[in-house]
């Protein structure tokens, strides 16, 4: 299958989980991002619904759930911090029929990143925009703007 590189911009997560999809598929994948270095850091994401099933399928699930936790109540708080209203999170985890956890956003990218390493070495460059792309001799348009007119 010679010939069927893909260019993905973002290391996040939804961009290696889709090089190591299309690397199954005989794909080539190269990861391009803008920041100077892979994200370490971020805010605490609720893991549930096709997310679940997708990380069980690349065999990522047993550390994304030792890495979770279990939320047992959110909390509305005033200024001061005082509790002022909430709620049993459990409501989450029976809605999702116990396939739910809480984990950091970037623990999670950790994870798939590391999964898409094992899987085949991915070209990984830092510090780089996708400003525009050629086509044969077409050039496509270099800006969002240029898409709406």
């Amino acid at each position: 299958m010679k010939g069927r590189s893909v260019l993905i911009s973002g290391v996040g997560i939804a961009g290696p989980a889709l090089a190591y999809w299309l690397l199954r598929c005989g794909f080539e994948p190269t990861l391009v991002e803008q920041a100077p270095s892979l994200r370490d850091d971020g805010y605490v994401i609720d893991f549930w619904g096709i997310g679940y099933d997708i990380v069980e399928r690349m065999g990522l699930l047993p550390a994304v759930l030792d890495a979770g936790y279990s939320v047992r109540e959110v909390r509305i708080v005033d200024d001061s911090g005082g509790r002022v209203g909430g709620f049993d999170a459990s409501v989450f985890r029976e809605a999702a029929h116990g396939r739910y956890t809480s984990l950091p956003r970037a623990r999670l990218g950790v994870f798939v990143r590391n999964q898409v390493s094992k899987t085949l070495a991915v070209p990984f460059v830092a510090q780089h925009v996708l400003r525009g792309f050629l086509r044969d001799d077409i050039e496509l348009p270099r800006s969002p703007e240029a898409f709406s007119q």
